[in-house]
C-alpha cells in the first residue's frame, strides 16, 4: 500500500476529512510520528523491569461503586446510530 492510500485509510477509520491540501500535511506529520516510534526500537531495554509509572508512587484508586447518575436514554441520544437499544458500530475483524 502506498503512503497516500495509507493516510486515506487512517483518515477513513478516524472519520476525518481533508481540506484543501491538508492531506500532504497530515502525511508529513504521520511520517514524523512513525519515524519517532521507529527510533524507540533502537533503545536498549535489556534488564529494565516493566513499570506502570516512572516513579515508585502508585496512585490511590477509589473503589468502584455502581450508581445511576447518568440516564441511559440520554447517552443513547448522543450516539450516531442505535439499533435495538444498542450502539451500532462498524464491524471489527
Amino acid at each position: 500500500m502506498d503512503e497516500k492510500n495509507n493516510i486515506e485509510e487512517i483518515a477513513d477509520l478516524a472519520c476525518l476529512t481533508f481540506e484543501n491540501g491538508d492531506q500532504d500535511n497530515y502525511q508529513k506529520s504521520f511520517d514524523q510520528i512513525l519515524k519517532f516510534f521507529n527510533s524507540l526500537d533502537r533503545v536498549d531495554v535489556k534488564g529494565v523491569e516493566p513499570m506502570i509509572t516512572p516513579h515508585g508512587i502508585y496512585p490511590e484508586l477509589r473503589p468502584d461503586e455502581v450508581n445511576n447518575d447518568i440516564d441511559r436514554e440520554d447517552l443513547m441520544a448522543l450516539a450516531p446510530e442505535v439499533k435495538d437499544s444498542l450502539y451500532k458500530v462498524p464491524p471489527v475483524v
